[in-house]
């Protein structure tokens, strides 16, 4: 059909999948720093194909089970825990942006 999801298909279950992104270069970072005598995580970087699939499953709906975080993670190739950290920060970066004018 046409509409804002024309071209994207859906997972075995069910999930609507993105067509897929043009080739994007990535920076090779380390995965990890030390700092101050710990490891530190690098900040994660996703690329537009990754972000446009978690923005439009978030507006399906701003949680995620596990079995949708597990199934979201293998077809954007991320950790089902980075895809339940995104969630988690989107609903709170909105939350926030809705609440501008309030102190936080």
């Amino acid at each position: 059909g046409s509409g804002i999801y024309a071209g994207y298909g859906r997972t075995s279950s069910g999930l609507l999948r993105p067509p897929p992104p043009a080739p994007v270069r990535r920076s090779s970072r380390s995965g990890s720093t030390e700092s101050s005598g710990g490891k530190m995580r690098s900040r994660a970087s996703y690329d537009s194909f990754q972000i446009e699939t978690l923005r439009m499953h978030f507006s399906i709906s701003p949680y995620v089970t596990p079995a949708e975080a597990q199934t979201i993670a293998e077809v954007i190739d991320i950790g089902d825990e980075k895809v339940k950290q995104w969630f988690c920060n989107e609903r709170h970066s909105r939350r926030k942006r809705s609440n501008s004018g309030a102190p936080y």
